[in-house]
């Protein structure tokens, strides 16, 4: 099973020993600009979006700038 979480969350299965964490470092501006840019192509008219969207609306984690162009559509 794997169970994704931010690092803030403090909820039961943050406490549980028996379960191994593998933490891993926000994307940078730069990559999620990249995988935002991938994901909505390269038309002038979504690069606002892409370079001056809310970073801390995904805060690095590429399933929430997943999520977030995904459910602007």
């Amino acid at each position: 099973m794997l169970i994704t979480y931010r690092p803030e969350y403090q909820g039961a299965m943050s406490q549980r020993t028996e379960f191994d964490a593998i933490v891993l470092a926000p994307l940078s501006d730069s990559y999620i600009g990249e995988l935002l840019g991938e994901l909505l192509g390269v038309d002038s008219s979504v690069g606002r979006f892409v370079h001056g969207g809310s970073p801390t609306a995904w805060r690095g984690i590429p399933f929430c700038a997943e999520e977030i162009v995904r459910e602007s559509g």
